[in-house]
């Protein structure tokens, strides 16, 4: 786990944790239960995907289970594809920024 990795390596803090694993989002962000908890991550980016190109992929709301509300706002969004009828996917990547860190 990112928790783990970052005890073994002696990481005290991570500016920016970037997640596009497709599918695999829930994984990665149980495996950073204590740093978001700690308050040792400045920022999240997640890409979330809103068709179905992979086999495996959660929605929006479920990777906003994983963000705790307390420490994280969702600050922004930037489309990958804005257009559901155009191109083969329909992505965006989502920005949280801790409070800690951020006057938000």
């Amino acid at each position: 786990t990112l928790d783990k990795y970052c005890i073994l390596n002696k990481i005290k803090q991570i500016d920016l944790l970037k997640i596009d694993t497709q599918g695999y989002e829930q994984q990665v962000l149980k495996g950073s239960y204590s740093l978001l908890k700690e308050n040792k991550i400045k920022a999240i980016e997640i890409e979330i995907i809103f068709d179905n190109n992979y086999e495996k992929y959660l929605t929006f709301s479920e990777i906003e289970k994983y963000i705790p509300p307390k420490y994280f706002r969702l600050v922004g969004m930037q489309l990958v594809n804005n257009n559901l009828f155009k191109g083969l996917g329909f992505a965006a990547n989502a920005y949280y920024f801790n409070r800690k860190y951020y006057n938000i």
